[in-house]
């Protein structure tokens, strides 16, 4: 958040929050959590943003972004005149006062970053007036919309749940929106989350601000900011696309990829025993070496995206706590999380590319604190570490070592594990089993539903999305083609000698042509329909407000009505008529 004096030189700025110009509610928030001092981040993007500018800004992991964006919005908040008009009951309930609308946005790829950003707004918002609510996926939707029908003042949300009420819940809107957020850029444009992101901006009103933030700077936050952004702010308050001056890096050599876990488990049990957070390439190696780990009785935690949500909160906590000594993870846990008493950082697989590995070792070394990273390579990985070592440790000051695990121990391990096979397929097996059951009372229990409240789930109205499954795949299955793509460009040596390219092949060009052309069409057909429909609406009203006007003219003029109205008037005389006769 800001510094402390364990912070390292080059995270110390020597002025105090209050120079930043903050209220007092902010500055008790500060001074409860410990921070006195801004970093460089927060000294440079706060003054900004505090005057309503654009901003786009980089800096390395662990420097205290949050804050430099959650403080200007808060005070910004708290300046204005329905939040000072606001007052609290005895019970310390908060009164509105004024008109209620949200006012700033803060959009997070993951939700363990929208989670944490959210815990970090209720720290420093703890004395202020001001409201907010969480918007994330895995928690209830319905209890989500009725916060956001009340209007708070800040809403911290991913990206597809967010776009997802405001399309689909009613008395949901945005056009009242001062300020838009976008942190970890970089992720979101990685996670495909670009066409959700323009589609809020959509959403929201023209003239807000909007800050984006990123630790990595590429082409495609570039492209972003320039759609988002009206004339911003460049900040860039450490070297870009480096890591932490005070990490200490290691790359460990393994003979083989069979060997790969063996190596992994004797520097666990030997050297890094304590606050490792173990990052693999896939969900399905992660789960693997949580298998291992629990069979070698080693204390752990696992986090992936075939996780529940609770369960992934649940390891992070037990982590947090000291209860689990390894957290496995995938890049899930990459970006953004800040994870107290993190030592050791070790990557069991190569990340794609330099951006990566930057967040990964970003988990550890933070607000100036020392860290250490640990890679696992094999022979025939030599190249990509080579060319890692080329981008990410050639200036810096930390030291960068070499490291060898001895034969016997490794050959040890790789007894042990081979030991484990029947193990490990045994509880493959069970818990395949236990998904099977688990997805069949899922069934069961919502074909009971349907049948039970079908009335009610019918006169919902439809749920609508801006493009189809099929064409939100292809488009993350494309970005993740290109990020791959530059990977093997930043790893292809000078001169072109290698005939590989970066650029997608014409069958890859043509089928995303065809599906943004598919999409224009829909989004045109929708936008002549509801134009179509609004004529309509518009021509009756006008025929309607026409005829009312005539009637009014003919009446006050003492003229007879219209023929149509006369013969109205004579069928209603014959049947009074005819009822007459009838009592008589």
């Amino acid at each position: 958040l800001g510094t402390t004096t364990a912070a390292a030189s080059h995270l110390s700025t020597g002025i105090h929050f209050s120079e930043l110009r903050l209220s007092k509610p902010l500055l008790r928030a500060l001074a409860e959590l410990g921070f006195g001092s801004p970093t460089p981040i927060q000294r440079d993007v706060i003054p900004q943003a505090l005057k309503g500018l654009d901003v786009l800004a980089t800096a390395e992991t662990g420097s205290g972004k949050t804050a430099s964006f959650l403080l200007p919005a808060l005070e910004r908040l708290c300046q204005s005149a329905n939040v000072r008009a606001r007052k609290r009951d005895a019970k310390g309930r908060l009164l509105a006062g004024g008109r209620v609308a949200t006012k700033a946005l803060v959009l997070l790829p993951t939700r363990e970053l929208a989670v944490q950003c959210h815990a970090m707004l209720r720290d420093l918002a703890r004395f202020t007036m001001v409201t907010y609510q969480l918007v994330a996926g895995g928690f209830v939707s319905q209890d989500q919309a009725s916060s956001l029908r009340s209007q708070p003042d800040i809403v911290v949300a991913t990206p597809g749940r967010m776009l997802d009420h405001l399309l689909n819940t009613q008395s949901v809107h945005m056009e009242l929106l001062e300020i838009v957020i976008f942190d970890e850029a970089d992720r979101l444009l990685e996670l495909g989350f670009r066409e959700e992101c323009m589609q809020v901006l959509k959403c929201c009103s023209k003239g807000r601000q909007t800050m984006l933030f990123s630790a990595t700077h590429n082409t495609s936050v570039e492209e972003l900011a320039k759609l988002a952004l009206v004339k911003p702010v460049r900040v860039k308050a450490n070297a870009v696309n480096r890591v932490a001056e005070t990490l200490e890096q290691e790359f460990v050599k393994a003979p083989s990829e069979d060997l790969r876990e063996a190596v992994l488990l004797s520097l666990c049990t030997r050297v890094y025993t304590k606050g490792v957070i173990i990052f693999c390439a896939t969900k399905k190696a992660a789960h693997r070496l949580a298998m291992v780990f629990g069979l070698s009785g080693l204390s752990f935690a696992e986090i992936h995206g075939n996780m529940a949500q609770g369960d992934r909160v649940q390891a992070l906590q037990r982590f947090q706590r000291g209860e689990a000594e390894h957290l496995l993870a995938t890049d899930l846990a990459a970006r953004g999380l800040d994870l107290q008493n993190v030592a050791t950082v070790i990557n069991f697989h190569l990340p794609l590319d330099a951006s990566r590995y930057i967040h990964r070792v970003g988990r550890t070394a933070r607000m100036g604190r020392t860290g250490r990273a640990v890679t696992i390579y094999t022979p025939a990985e030599y190249g990509k570490v080579k060319q890692l070592g080329k981008q990410c440790c050639s200036k810096v000051k930390s030291k960068v070592l070499k490291r060898t695990v001895a034969s016997d121990a490794i050959e040890q391990w790789s007894t042990k594990i081979e030991g484990f096979r029947a193990d490990i397929e045994a509880i493959g097996e069970e818990e395949s089993l236990e998904r099977e059951l688990r997805l069949a009372d899922l069934f069961a229990g919502k074909s009971e539903n349907l049948h039970k409240h079908k009335a009610a789930i019918h006169a919902r109205p439809e749920k609508t999305w801006y493009m189809t499954n099929g064409e939100k795949r292809k488009l993350k299955e494309k970005d993740a083609e290109d990020a791959t793509a530059r990977g093997e460009a930043a790893q292809e040596p000078p001169g072109g000698q290698s005939h590989r390219t970066a650029e997608p092949d014409d069958e890859e060009v043509r089928e995303a042509k065809r599906v943004k052309r598919l999409r224009e069409k829909v989004e045109q057909k929708r936008a002549a329909e509801k134009a179509e429909r609004q004529e309509d609406d518009r021509r009756i009203r006008a025929a309607g407000r026409r005829a009312k006007a005539k009637n009014g003219a003919r009446a006050g003029k003492g003229e007879d009505p219209p023929p149509r109205d006369r013969d109205k008037k004579k069928k209603k005389k014959k049947k009074s008529k005819g009822r007459g006769k009838g009592k008589q």
